[in-house]
């Protein structure tokens, strides 16, 4: 609590937020991943990275690349969110009530990317097929709309309410 007292006391740039925000909600996401596939399906956390890097169009070389292709997916998995972060602050600049709602408007946030994820991203630049596993796995699928609604939405809309204070 002192610890964001502290930063509220000082001017951090906007920007700085938004970044915070972004590596906050790919820290989590990426968690909540490697937690889910290797509780469950014993899949390590750097094959779910390599299988980012995969389908950002390394192919299948990308789990024969080990460290490397692994921290490749996780930068990739950062420049995304970077970017979504940036579309949240800058439509709140806009509208005032991304900013004034942060939980409600960032977990529809969240579900708005999840649901782009599923039907648009994926599908657009998958250079892997889907998975019967991921595809049907309804646990898998409820627990990311969740995951994206709390991990990577409100998170996200909470930092940009923070770079909205400093601007």
């Amino acid at each position: 609590m002192n610890t964001v007292r502290a930063l509220h006391s000082t001017s951090v740039p906007p920007w700085a937020w938004i970044v915070l925000g972004a590596v906050t909600a790919t820290a989590l996401d990426l968690a909540f991943a490697a937690i889910y596939w290797e509780t469950l399906h014993r899949v390590s956390p750097a094959t779910i990275m390599q299988a980012i890097a995969a389908y950002w169009g390394w192919g299948r070389e990308a789990y024969a690349g080990g460290a490397t292709t692994a921290a490749l997916g996780a930068g990739l998995f950062l420049a995304r969110m970077l970017v979504l972060a940036a579309i949240y602050h800058a439509a709140a600049r806009r509208f005032a009530v991304l900013i004034e709602r942060p939980y409600t408007c960032g977990a529809l946030f969240g579900l708005a990317i999840y649901l782009s994820n599923k039907y648009i991203v994926v599908p657009l630049i998958g250079a892997m097929p889907q998975t019967a596993t991921a595809d049907k796995d309804l646990a898998w699928m409820f627990s990311c709309i969740l995951a994206h609604m709390l991990l990577v939405g409100i998170p996200l809309a909470l930092f940009s309410r923070m770079a909205s204070r400093d601007e």
